[in-house]
């Protein structure tokens, strides 16, 4: 495996990205990433009441979105490996103190958590720093704190189709991206990583295939021409081989198993255009 997915490797960047990274985030991507959390959030459809797993963490961007949704009734579990990014989520946590939300430093192959216990798990932007190798593990383990008929909805930044649009996005992400970075007192070193590593995940077309292999019922989604790509899974009501079910599942995973899904190209089921400004 390559060193830049190791655990120490992932561990040391992002703790020294942690008290940038809330500003450089949205800044450099002139608010979007604000807009794609919550736009992934509601393809969950979460619920007052739900147990919600909020899996690489960071430094709980997501939960405004999370927690107006699941309410003083639900239960939010944030857990990361960056004991940076805890340090903001912690300070997040002091807003929220009538939520039932723990955060919990560890690992998103290995969660610790009972089996069957979530309703929901959220994966912001974190699937681009898994190695290609550990994706059927993790997602394994989704499906295995999940409840019967529980959603998994990830979203993460993708290297785009559009031909025109591909170089010039890229471009920002590796070249603009770290100088901006630096700008707002962050490291460009640990900032020219985030390209690397997009442009290393290219979309979630092969999370899709692991998810349907083990045993998910799986859809692809894209925000803003494929800038950003999704997948929301379910765990079936009963246990059953997703990868026989006939409908949406089928073309996606006719492709994984051929090995020709990047990006977008197959089983795209919804598309959601830049977002409108208010």
């Amino acid at each position: 495996m390559d060193k830049i997915y190791s655990f120490e490797f992932l561990t040391t960047l992002f703790n020294e990205m942690a008290g940038s990274y809330d500003r450089v985030n949205y800044l450099t991507s002139f608010g979007f990433s604000h807009r794609f959390r919550r736009q992934f959030i509601d393809r969950a459809e979460l619920h007052t009441g739900h147990a919600v797993c909020d899996l690489m963490c960071g430094r709980g961007e997501s939960w405004q979105f999370i927690l107006k949704r699941i309410g003083p009734q639900g239960q939010l579990v944030a857990l990361d490996l960056s004991p940076g990014m805890f340090d903001g989520a912690r300070q997040r946590l002091t807003r929220y103190g009538q939520h039932a939300v723990s955060v919990v430093e560890g690992n998103a192959l290995a969660t610790g958590l009972p089996a069957a216990s979530m309703d929901r798990v959220l994966v912001a932007f974190g699937l681009k720093t898994l190695a290609p190798e550990l994706r059927s593990a993790l997602a394994s383990e989704l499906y295995r704190i999940l409840r019967p008929g529980g959603v998994v909805s990830a979203i993460e930044m993708s290297e785009p189709r559009a031909w025109m649009l591909r170089p010039l996005f890229m471009w920002y992400l590796k070249q603009v991206v770290p100088i901006l970075g630096a700008l707002l007192l962050g490291n460009p070193a640990n900032y020219r990583m985030l390209g690397i590593y997009t442009e290393r995940f290219q979309g979630c077309g092969p999370v899709a295939g692991e998810m349907i292999q083990a045993g998910f019922e799986a859809q692809l989604v894209s925000y803003f021409h494929g800038c950003a790509t999704g997948v929301v899974a379910r765990k079936p009501l009963e246990n059953r081989d997703c990868s026989k079910d006939t409908g949406f599942i089928q073309p996606v995973h006719d492709a994984v198993m051929r090995g020709v899904v990047d990006g977008l190209h197959v089983g795209l089921l919804a598309t959601y255009p830049a977002p409108s400004v208010h």
